[in-house]
């Protein structure tokens, strides 16, 4: 704006006279605004503190509805657990049969129920026969069912699973109580059920506690635990606002009671009146697998309390201050007009003085600003100038623009000088330079003014040197981010095992490579279908998938595709809008499974093998060693039927039964089995006589050698079978026959057992037969129990060097971590058979890494999360691996808990102290000093003596003290060294 034109509009302004109108309707108009302002201001407040609430009372609802829904999920693991006592079952059973008059027996049960009792605080532990009458309990008073709980115990023993009673509300004789119901199975082998175990818990000790207690302090919050019952509702917990503090309230809803959303079936939050007819706000979630809801509620009034009185003040100022601008206004207008005559003298002051504020505004400035004539020659600087150029004022007024420019940038000068007289305005930047010479990035905003009827170039200049920087750190991060994210694409699709991520409507989002050749699909065609149509194909979401978004943790599940097996893990995260999203890892275990299925059979074997010299050794005569074999190899081995035949030198050569075990159901007499080459004699049986040779049918429906006896073998069971001959030198004189009702029995390590069993079987009765020979007998025995030890540590060596080879950088560190486990047992002075089991621990303790990927087991650089919870997982799979061996030795509670440590830090269970079996505790200490001195892909070795001072730093905290002094007595007094 030109300086006459600015000094000519002030003129008119100046010589308006006041108009009361105008004002009147300022007023009108402000009052409005004021008035509307507060009212929206104050709604806006309002809506803000109910949402706020809500949010508050649904955290807390869903909080207690999950630790309500794990407590429940605890005690129904406990009461499976008590009752799958097999043991204890059988003892049961035995005391029924008796006509329960057997007190030893008695006293026997009495006693481990209560030591259960005691471990875990419940009212009463009860015992019910298949009739469901009450048999014993460990209460003081005997227990009185009513009708309802007595067909509970029933339904329970029918459905053969856990189940829970009702919430029983209190009454004046009895305290609540809430019952926990399983069925008693006897005999694994043939499972039946014996009775059903009833846990009596106390929803006072801790139910109750939890529902009602308030995180925050409050007057009036509260949450209520409440039963369904039609359009009813019952109050479970106690009521805050009851005079007569019930335990229990039934009552009609209506729909404005927030219990409205439990009787609809629905869940969530809302606005209404509860139990005693205040206004609330409250959350309603119901409690997976129970009728109950959490209802958690807080009365209106508290919430806007203090909004409420802030209304009050702030309408009581607003109009106080509208009544005196009122006043005040009007004073305005009286006063307007006789000052009207001073406004002319007045605006010339106000002009010159805006001058001087103009003048010392430009001059304090934290910009440069420049005052130059159509030359470019500078005629005006502020300070700042002075401050960022070097130069003083008189020497910046004898320079031209030019001068402040970069050499580079003095050639766009003029077309820039151009473009702001026909823009009338310019904003760019370019370069400067100081009076040493050195140069820095300006921002310019420049234009072109008027003065006095002479024109001049203004030039607003600001140093953003800082900005730049700024600029290039946000791309340079920009840049890294892109590469941490190429990155992580480039080892999602390199891992082999199948990834995908979906949304919460479980769409897929992104999937590796490997899971698209496992759906047989293109990459770009599974992306956004729904993962359950995809790979695996079902008819829904997976179990385990819904329970992990529900849980907010980790859950994993088994499912078969065609004839492989994987196992799902599901990860729950959420991104900054706290959308869920879901990561799922799909793991191949058909390997693992079919290598644990040969491990279980060949350690079965095994112990049929021990189990079998022993009674050798024990034999009194030739028959009872028959009969106990037989017996050893159906109930040791698992097996459908065995028995032994002798060749017979009648016409028919015949093969007479000499002893049996297992379901035979006269079998033996109607097969009528022969050693002659005829279709009688061309089964396993006559061909293992004949030839010497262990002879196997591993499919009796499709062996056409087994034709005359199949339909005898298929209706009672039998799968497959095989025979091994009995010999005497070179001459046959019997076999042994082994049914199993699996076709994948009888493996090469699992007949390679058997038929040193046959051997073994063969000597002892030939040893029977000549006293001479008994003491042969007892040499070959302990030659068999060292081969079988020897087998087993083979057979854990093999499974050692598979994990080796996968990750070859520990390559030797199980056997090492044995090593030294065995010499810490030993200066601990532990048992020799305690410290053979710590070996076998350590050989196998890393077993789980098999299923971990061999790209993260050898990754040289840091883990991301995920990846480093794929490691920790290893526990976790090592036992499951070998939790079902029947090791002489807590070996997989030891590969369970190595990671775990005193002060409950560890994984994966978070065990503390004396939780942690001792055998698990030395492993802990060795695994972690042979780790830290041995080399790994993403460190060398860190050496002994560090890993000494890491254990001795921790002792007490995460390491046994005892187990840590006796390892650093090894190491610095004894001279141990890993071999």
């Amino acid at each position: 704006m030109k300086t006459g034109q600015f000094t000519e509009k002030n003129r008119n302004l100046t010589m308006r006279p006041p108009r009361p109108a105008v004002y009147i309707g300022a007023f009108i108009l402000l009052t409005a605004a004021i008035l509307a302002t507060g009212y929206f201001t104050f709604a806006a407040v309002r809506n803000n503190l109910r949402q706020e609430k809500q949010a508050d009372l649904s955290a807390i609802a869903l909080l207690k509805t999950n630790q309500i829904a794990s407590w429940i999920a605890e005690r129904r693991e406990e009461t499976r657990l008590m009752a799958s006592d097999t043991e204890n079952n059988e003892v049961f059973e035995r005391w029924l049969a008796q006509g329960a008059s057997n007190d030893m027996d008695r006293q026997h049960l009495l006693r481990r129920l209560a030591s259960s009792e005691q471990a875990a605080e419940y009212r009463n532990i009860i015992l019910i026969d298949p009739d469901g009458n009450v048999r014993l309990h460990t209460g003081a008073d005997h227990p009185v069912l009513d009708e309802t709980q007595r067909q509970l115990a029933l339904g329970t023993m029918k459905a053969g699973k856990v189940q829970i009673s009702r919430l029983l509300h209190p009454e004046k004789t009895r305290p609540s109580s809430l019952y926990f119901v399983a069925p008693m199975i006897a005999d694994l082998v043939r499972p039946r059920i014996v009775g059903a175990l009833i846990l009596q818990l106390d929803p006072e000790r801790f139910l109750f506690p939890l529902v009602q207690l308030w995180p925050v302090p409050s007057q009036s919050a509260e949450t209520v635990l409440l039963q369904v019952d039609g359009k009813q509702v019952t109050h479970l917990s106690r009521q805050r606002k009851r005079k007569d503090n019930l335990d229990s309230l039934k009552t009609p809803v209506r729909p404005d009671n927030p219990a409205w959303l439990a009787v609809q079936g629905n869940s969530g939050v809302m606005e209404g009146r509860d139990y005693s007819g205040t206004p609330v706000v409250a959350a309603v979630y119901p409690i997976p697998g129970t009728p109950w809801h959490m209802v958690s509620k807080i009365d209106s009034e508290e919430i806007y309390a203090s909004i409420s009185r802030i209304a009050y003040i702030s309408l009581a100022l607003t109009l106080g201050f509208l009544c005196a601008a009122l006043g005040l206004g009007i004073l305005w207008w009286r006063q307007g007009t006789m000052a009207y005559a001073l406004l002319k003298a007045r605006g010339e002051r106000e002009r010159q003085a805006l001058a001087a504020h103009y003048a010392s505004m430009v001059q304090n400035a934290n910009d440069i600003v420049l005052l130059m004539n159509q030359d470019g020659r500078i005629i005006e600087a502020n300070a700042r100038a002075e401050q960022i150029y070097g130069y003083t004022r008189e020497q910046l007024l004898t320079l031209n623009i030019r001068d402040l420019r970069t050499t580079a940038s003095r050639d766009k000068l003029d077309s820039q000088w151009r473009e702001v007289e026909a823009r009338d305005g310019l904003v760019f930047e370019t370069e400067h330079q100081r009076q040493d010479g050195s140069s820095f990035p300006v921002e310019v905003s420049a234009r072109s003014i008027d003065i006095d009827g002479e024109r001049y170039h203004q030039d607003f200049i600001r140093d953003i040197s800082e900005r730049r920087e700024a600029q290039r750190l946000v791309e340079a991060g920009r840049l890294q981010v892109e590469h941490a994210r190429h990155e992580w694409e480039t080892v999602f699709d390199a891992v082999s095992d199948p990834i995908f991520l979906h949304d919460a409507e479980f769409r897929i989002i992104r999937a590796n490579l490997a899971y698209a050749r496992t759906a047989g699909k293109d990459i770009h065609e599974i992306i956004g279908q729904a993962y359950w149509k995809i790979f695996p194909q079902l008819d829904g979401p997976l179990d385990s998938c819904l329970n992990a978004r529900h849980l907010e943790r980790e859950d994993q599940e088994g499912f078969e595709a065609g004839e492989r097996s994987y196992v799902s893990r599901s990860f729950p995260i959420h991104d900054q809008k706290a959308t869920g999203f879901s990561v799922h890892i799909l793991e191949d275990v058909t390997e693992r499974k079919r290598a644990q299925t040969l491990l279980q059979r060949s350690m079965k074997a095994m112990a049929t093998l021990s189990a079998g010299n022993t009674a050798l050794v024990h034999a009194a005569d030739e028959q009872s060693l028959l009969d106990e074999m037989c017996r050893i190899i159906v109930e040791t081995g698992s097996y459908r039927l065995a028995w032994v035949g002798y060749a017979q030198d009648d016409a028919e050569k015949s093969i007479r039964p000499m002893a049996q075990a297992g379901f035979e159901q006269g079998y033996l007499d109607a097969v009528q089995i022969s050693w002659a080459d005829t279709p009688r004699g061309r089964g396993p049986g006559g061909q293992a006589l004949r030839s010497g040779r262990t002879s196997i049918a591993r499919d009796i429906l499709t062996d056409p050698g087994f034709e005359p006896w199949r339909e005898d073998a298929v209706a009672r069971g039998y799968a497959a079978c095989t025979c091994l001959p009995l010999k005497e030198g070179e001459q046959v004189f019997g076999v042994l026959c082994i049914y199993s009702g699996s076709t994948d029995a009888f493996t090469g390590e699992e007949i390679r057992l058997l038929e040193e069993m046959a051997g073994d079987l063969a000597f002892g009765i030939l040893t029977l037969r000549n006293d001479l020979k008994r003491q042969d007998a007892e040499n070959a025995r302990s030659k068999t129990l060292e081969r079988l030890r020897q087998a087993m540590e083979d057979t854990i060596g093999i499974i050692a060097a598979t994990l080796e080879r996968r990750d070859p950088y520990t390559a030797g560190h199980q056997r090492r971590v044995a090593q030294l486990g065995v010499a810490i047992a030993k200066e601990l002075g532990l048992p020799t058979a305690d410290i053979e089991g710590i070996h076998f621990g350590g050989l196998i303790h890393d077993l789980g890494k098999i299923a971990v990927p061999a790209e993260i087991l050898s990754k040289p650089g840091k883990l991301t999360d995920i990846e480093f919870s794929l490691i920790k997982a290893h526990a976790q799979t090592g036992y499951e691996i070998v939790k079902e061996v029947d090791f002489p030795w807590p070996v997989a509670e030891m590969v369970h808990q190595h990671h775990e440590r005193l002060d409950g830090s560890g994984y994966p269970q978070g065990l503390k102290g004396e939780a942690i079996i001792l055998n698990a505790r030395i492993l802990a200490v060795a695994d972690v000093v042979e780790a830290m001195s041995s080399h790994r892909p993403y460190r060398p070795s860190l050496g002994v003596d560090t890993a000494l001072a890491e254990i001795e730093k921790n002792r007490g905290k995460f390491y046994d003290p005892e187990i840590t002094d006796a390892c650093v007595r090894l190491f610095r007094e004894k001279g141990f060294s890993f071999e």
